[in-house]
């Protein structure tokens, strides 16, 4: 009661969470939450245990009547009203904890480090009024539902905003990928704590739960096991005081630190519509009691000053008197389209930039000045290296993720990887990379397949072997040769179209993934080589026996050709451009899902053993921490019982809520693939194929699973697709940005 009293004296004590502490111990859930919700340190006089990077320090409280002593006395147009209870009144502690309390004097020692008047009182600064009643829910629920007065836990936040808002989307749970504090989601405010005689960790939750979401409503409250009758139940479930949210939130859930799960079931047994859950599942210290606002930045170089308002300096003014200095004053930066992850090893040092729970910080009080505020930003791989070395583990990017990468700068954006993703120009990119000789290669295994079979060696033993072995694997030349092809294989590849061909060719050639080039003949030793465009004008030599060619072209045209560009050639000789297709296809499904990022290609390492653990083909990171691996395979035969077991192995070690499988043919030609898929309430392994991976713009719709791989997609429906793809080459819109309406806008015959 003493600890809450105090709180509600400092300015934004009213979302300051509190910490059950039993010899020098808290519960695991709370270092959890220490680990990853926005909390700046510990400040307590108590020894205690906190988690790694989590610092204990004395804090610079900040009263609250400080803040109150900028507003006029006459502005008040509403009284503080302190309630208060018989010390035997078992009501007390809900009272206090969802009212808040205030002593009949203002705390010394806040007066002291302030130099405050000694003699100050808070009916000099806004009105109070005290009452003294019995307890019981129904008087509760009129402070509550009555908006007449300001509750003492209010009046600690003033200027600020304070608690989080329902997830006004949810929908219930999803029955394809785990979500992310179900029950949590599904209860928002809705909590109904119930309080034993005497029992600490019971207070402090309760006081938690109205810190996180808030105090303009009625919910969350505390009502004593005594009184927790269905009645009271019922009349708490009533829309209004219960908040409904979402498709189907709005139902109350019953929590508990002091009682048994079985204990909270029978108290509730009879009550419609009520939920026991656990506080480990409805646990959270939500948001910082703050000021919101959003402006434009420049960055540069990871850095941005941002400005402090007008109104904000009004409301700050008092923290910059004299006397005043070092009050804790911090901002909380969020970039909307550039995620952190809230991982217990994103929390910067205190002399370098600083950063927790997904955001960055920077103080905004200095030497009692408003100033410019300088913030730093994290690298992207920083954000995917620390989260990974949580996991006791150490990432850096693969051979194919570097190839990968560097397509993605040539190309400009993820979203360019769409037009790659056209089975015959696929195709025909392969061809155009392979050594030559390959059609010998693949001639050999055909004889030596039939000379076996005319042995008796059966034929789905020697199918299955050759894929093993790598029949059909490319073999990409190296850099400085491999094949050129003219301008008609493209044609052929793209429909027929001549139009689409250019586009696609002169796209390509602006982004270096094709070159183009002539072939030249040396007429002193017939020697045959290819020279690139910047190559051409006279004089040539000739690569065969060095003399000068003093006529390397004909009277007639030149004949242009093509060969692969070095950022293409690359990604097809590390076999990766399947990681490039599932990436764009996973970044434009999951986004606005809370996605930090994805990255092409990540080997870890256990540094412990100096080994590799795994590597991720796609490496996917969400907001909240989670790291999610995709394997990618160009064919079915490479997904089988032993790349299963490597998955897992991996996923266990990244403790990922769900893995995933692509493999780059479509879903027809994937005989057994499903027999990979796992579903809740395992750790979920979803499959993509090329029926997905081809798909224009991803969406997730209500009801369907976009995972779903079957044989129901025919060759008709593929030949549809890619006509589809041709037909938006031939128009133009490569060099158009993408997006999902303006293709229909622009030309209604695309739809």
């Amino acid at each position: 009661m003493k600890e809450i009293e105090w709180l509600c004296q400092l300015w934004g004590g009213g979302g300051r969470p509190l910490l059950p502490v039993r010899d020098g111990q808290m519960p695991r859930r709370y270092a959890r939450l220490l680990e990853s919700e926005l909390v700046d340190y510990v400040a307590s006089g108590i020894p205690v245990a906190t988690p790694f990077r989590v610092r204990q320090e004395s804090t610079w409280d900040t009263p609250v009547v400080l803040i109150a002593s900028g507003e006029d006395l006459d502005r008040w147009t509403r009284p503080v009203e302190v309630v208060e209870l018989a010390d035997d009144d078992p009501w007390q502690p809900a009272y206090a904890a969802v009212l808040g309390r205030l002593p009949a004097a203002i705390d010394q020692h806040a007066l002291d480090r302030f130099f405050l008047r000694k003699d100050l009182t808070f009916e000099e600064l806004f009105p109070v009024r005290r009452v003294h009643t019995e307890g019981s829910l129904q008087d509760l629920l009129i402070r509550l539902e009555s908006n007449d007065h300001v509750k003492p836990r209010q009046l600690s936040n003033m200027n600020l905003a304070a608690g989080m808002e329902p997830d006004r989307g949810f929908m219930a749970r999803s029955p394809i990928i785990p979500p992310r504090f179900p029950v949590r989601r599904a209860a928002g405010p809705n909590i109904i704590v119930a309080l034993s005689p005497g029992s600490v960790e019971d207070v402090v939750l309760l006081w938690n739960l109205r810190a996180a979401h808030g105090d303009k409503r009625v919910l969350p409250i505390g009502i004593p096991v005594a009184e927790l009758t269905d009645q009271a139940l019922e009349e708490l479930s009533q829309p209004g005081r219960a908040t409904m949210f979402g498709w189907s939130g709005g139902k109350c859930h019953v929590t508990s630190s002091s009682l048994r799960h079985d204990e909270l079931v029978a108290l509730t047994a009879r009550a419609h519509g009520v939920v026991v859950a656990s506080e480990e599942e409805l646990l959270t210290f939500g948001s910082a009691p703050g000021r919101p606002g959003s402006q434009v930045a420049m960055w540069s170089a990871g850095r941005a000053r941002l400005t402090v308002s007008d109104e904000d300096r009004k409301t700050l003014a008092p923290l910059q008197q004299d006397g005043a200095c070092g009050a804790d004053v911090l901002v909380d930066v969020t970039v909307h389209d550039r995620l952190l992850p809230a991982d217990g090893m994103m929390r910067g040092a205190t002399y370098a930039a600083t950063f927790r729970a997904g955001a960055a910080q920077a103080d905004v009080l200095r030497m009692r000045r408003v100033d410019p505020i300088s913030v730093a930003w994290p690298p992207s791989w920083t954000a995917v290296a620390a989260t990974v070395h949580s996991r006791g583990l150490v990432a850096k990017p693969s051979n194919p993720g570097l190839a990968a990468v560097a397509l993605l700068e040539a190309l400009g954006g993820i979203e360019q990887v769409w037009w790659l993703s056209h089975a015959p120009l696929i195709d025909l990119l392969y061809r155009l990379g392979e050594r030559s000789g390959m059609s010998w290669w693949k001639k050999r295994w055909a004889t030596v397949h039939k000379e076996l079979r005319e042995l008796g060696v059966d034929d789905e033993k020697l199918e299955r072997a050759a894929e093993e072995l790598g029949r059909d694997d490319p073999a990409i030349a190296p850099s400085g040769e491999g094949r050129d092809l003219p301008l008609d294989e493209f044609r052929k590849a793209l429909g027929g179209k001549q139009d689409a061909a250019e586009n696609w060719v002169t796209w390509a050639e602006q982004r270096h993934l094709l070159v183009r080039g002539v072939q030249v003949s040396c007429p002193e030793c017939n020697g045959k080589s290819w020279l690139p465009m910047a190559s051409l004008p006279p004089p040539v030599g000739c690569t065969g026996c060095g003399r000068e060619i003093r006529q390397p072209y004909g009277a007639g045209e030149l004949k242009f050709t093509y060969r692969l560009g070095e950022p293409l050639r690359r990604v097809l000789e590390n076999d990766c451009l399947g990681h490039l297709i599932a990436l764009r296809w996973l970044t434009e499904l999951f986004e606005g899902w809370d996605l930090v990022g994805v990255h092409p290609g990540v080997t870890f390492i256990d540094p412990k053993i100096g080994e590799d653990v795994g590597e991720a083909d796609v490496l996917l990171l969400f907001a909240n921490g989670d790291l999610v691996p995709v394997e990618v395979k160009r064919r079915v035969a490479g997904a089988d019982a032993s790349n299963a077991t490597k998955m897992d192995t991996l996923a266990d070690a990244l403790q990922a809520p769900w893995d995933l499988l692509a493999v780059t043919q479509p879903g027809r030609e994937c005989t057994g693939l499903m027999e990979q898929a796992r579903g809740l309430p395992q750790r979920p392994r979803l499959l993509l194929t090329n029926d997905q991976l081809h798909e224009d713009y991803p969406i997730w719709e209500l009801g369907k699973n976009p995972f779903a791989v079957g044989a129901s997609r025919d060759r008709q429906a593929d030949v549809e697709r890619e006509a589809a793809f041709v037909k938006a080459v031939s128009k133009g819109l490569l060099e158009q940005p993408r997006d999902r309406v303006s293709p229909t806008l622009l030309d209604p015959s695309l739809k």
